[in-house]
């Protein structure tokens, strides 16, 4: 009895799956809706990790055309998506800021470090303790909240390298508020991210931020205004050198990051897929 039945997935491997076995009809309006960057396909661990993304990227080469659109949360994604297969993509950013913004951090000559994340390879926490551990004259302080399969193996390098009173892994948090008031400094070091909310949330507590090359849509919600882009140790080093000597230069107002952010709010992704769902 519908003119229309949208149907939505998620993520490669669904997308992939839905791709081959639902039947085709003209009442069905398919979406497929990708949150990670295309390049997390071709970066692998171990043998059977590759055989597995390498699988799911051909399938998807061939079958994105069957959805109707591919909606990505990133442009940069969703233009690499567009390239890869020849399909519709476009972009629809996650509601990752709710316009509430709170600057109240205390201030330190020390720089104070947050890493958020799953404590996992991709997230790449192993190669963010070994960069730190090379800046010898850094007077820092690392927390790392989060939880997962690492968590031994990176107690075991933090020890390794004589960190255990400058880098502590503090577990899962769901409260991280009183953890970025006490933060100048918050470092995403992840090998491959969508878009990232954290490094938005550390944004809106007015904490500038430092994250790796990771694809995605990192760049674009990091400007010079609000953080700096690293791809190997020798740019997270002069990144570190060149915020440790203009802190000041990255204390930024509420109403640039309101005008900035605006658009990755609830209303304006409601909005959005509104008027695609009303399109199809």
């Amino acid at each position: 009895k519908y003119e229309k039945i949208i149907f939505v997935s998620n993520l490669f491997y669904t997308n992939a799956l839905i791709s081959i076995f639902l039947k085709k009809d003209e009442k069905i309006k398919l979406v497929f809706v990708e949150r990670t960057p295309l390049q997390e396909l071709s970066i692998y661990f171990g043998l059977k990790d590759f055989l597995k993304k390498f699988l799911i990227k051909l399938i998807l080469k061939f079958n994105y055309k069957k959805a109707s659109i591919v909606v990505s949360n990133s442009k940069k994604t969703a233009y690499d998506i567009s390239n890869f297969a020849k399909c519709r993509s476009i972009h629809i950013y996650p509601p990752s800021f709710n316009l509430k913004i709170n600057f109240n951090k205390s201030r330190s000559s020390k720089l104070n470090i947050l890493s958020i994340g799953r404590l996992s390879k991709e997230k790449n926490f192993e190669e963010l303790i070994l960069f730190l551990s090379k800046l010898d004259n850094l007077n820092f302080s690392l927390n790392i909240i989060g939880s997962g399969p690492q968590k031994i193996y990176l107690r075991k390098l933090i020890k390794t390298h004589n960190l255990q009173n400058k880098i502590r892994l503090l577990g899962f948090k769901t409260n991280t508020k009183k953890y970025f008031k006490k933060t100048n400094l918050f470092i995403s070091p992840s090998k491959f991210e969508g878009f990232p909310n954290v490094i938005v949330e550390s944004i809106s507590h007015g904490v500038p931020v430092l994250s790796n090359q990771s694809h995605g849509g990192v760049n674009e919600i990091i400007n010079k205004k609000f953080g700096m882009i690293y791809s190997n140790f020798e740019t997270f080093q002069n990144e570190i050198q060149n915020f440790t000597n203009n802190q000041e230069k990255f204390r930024f107002k509420k109403k640039d990051i309101k005008n900035h952010f605006r658009k990755f709010s609830i209303h304006e992704c409601t909005k959005n897929y509104e008027k695609l769902f009303d399109k199809l």
